[in-house]
């Protein structure tokens, strides 16, 4: 999934229902939106730190990632 597709997608529907959205986490940890994917994703090359800090977002904010449909 590109930038491009993160910013576009479903993904940002949630703020408009209350449910907490990537778009959220990243403006909580004050990280970009690629940052929070390659974290919530498990993929490599975010510090430890930067790591931990999407994590609590995402925590504290109740995300529960996409539905699938």
């Amino acid at each position: 999934m590109t930038t491009s597709d993160l910013e576009n997608n479903e993904l940002d529907e949630g703020s408009a229902n209350g449910k907490a959205t990537m778009r959220d986490i990243a403006t909580h940890a004050d990280v970009s939106l690629t940052t929070v994917s390659l974290v919530l994703n498990g993929r490599p090359g975010i510090s430890a730190e930067t790591r931990q800090r999407v994590m609590i977002a995402a925590n504290e904010l109740g995300y529960q990632g996409p539905v699938r449909r």
